[in-house]
């Protein structure tokens, strides 16, 4: 059994047309769990009336990404057996009807693994979202993890399964017994973004193989991205925003609760690779959009 675990807030539309996606799945052997993180929109209603056997959590809009994925897990060891998996999903999102069973069989392939779906454009699946990443550091900065993908590389129709070192958490395949064993995503130091892919260093280190499968796809309304990323306005004022709100993968504590994380006392050298990154990332994109 695949427990599909998906947090919500407000876009029903865009939770509307994840689970029907989800209704056309080969691999029949699934259940979704859905918390619904204080939307004002009518989710709940609106879920519980189209799609009456998705089990429904309520969160009083305090959760985030982490803890409404962690209120749909946990709803998930309650009954999971030996063998179950938990999928992790964000409901800006649709499945290809053959995605869930890929990965199973990858998964079946590859014993005490993680195996993620790439994320493609909802509107040109041609083209990827990055969402892997590999180790690849020098002689001072052994250790940095770098996105395998560019974003809107050209997805190669010959490419199939290949070994990363993390994976984001939009479409990832996660054996039941690694939750038992490690516990659950850090809610306290990673509300909202990167607890996804620090479950993941934390599973590789204590013996799991991670893989991202190039024929599992996942489409994503890129475009509906937080603030700060690649797909927002490049405006100063908005980038600036960006370190301070939550709703940002750019958002400065959960970047140095991050790098405490992944790793100890030398994080502050590579909190500083990490921003420099970041930075000089919007500036070739504000010089682009004004070239």
């Amino acid at each position: 059994m695949i427990y599909i675990c998906i947090p919500v807030h407000n876009n029903v539309s865009f939770t509307l047309s994840c689970l029907g996606s989800l209704e056309t799945q080969t691999h029949r052997e699934h259940q979704t769990i859905l918390c619904d993180d204080g939307s004002t929109d009518g989710t709940w209603k609106r879920v519980n009336e189209e799609y009456p056997k998705t089990w429904l959590i309520k969160g009083n809009g305090s959760l985030w990404w982490t803890g409404g994925t962690n209120a749909c897990v946990k709803r998930a060891l309650e009954v999971a057996q030996k063998g179950d998996f938990v999928f992790t999903l964000n409901n800006d999102t649709e499945l290809l009807p053959t995605t869930l069973g890929r990965l199973c069989e990858t998964s079946g392939q590859n014993s005490r693994s993680i195996v993620g779906a790439v994320n493609v454009f909802y509107k040109e699946p041609n083209l990827i979202e990055p969402s892997a990443y590999r180790i690849k550091g020098g002689l001072f900065f052994p250790r940095i993890h770098n996105r395998i993908n560019e974003w809107a590389e050209e997805l190669n129709t010959d490419s199939g399964v290949t070994e990363v070192d993390s994976l984001s958490g939009k479409g990832a395949l996660i054996p039941i017994e690694l939750f038992q064993e490690l516990g659950l995503y850090n809610a306290e130091r990673l509300p909202h973004y990167h607890a996804d892919t620090e479950l993941v260093f934390r599973a590789k280190r204590n013996g799991y193989r991670v893989y991202l499968d190039y024929k599992a796809k996942v489409l994503s309304h890129q475009e509906h991205s937080g603030l700060g990323t690649v797909t927002s306005n490049p405006s100063f004022k908005g980038f600036v925003k960006s370190f301070s709100s939550q709703k940002s993968a750019n958002h400065y504590q959960s970047l140095k609760n991050y790098c405490e994380l992944l790793y100890g006392k030398s994080y502050k050298s590579y909190l500083a690779i990490y921003l420099a990154k970041i930075v000089l990332g919007f500036v070739k994109r504000y010089l682009v959009v004004r070239s």
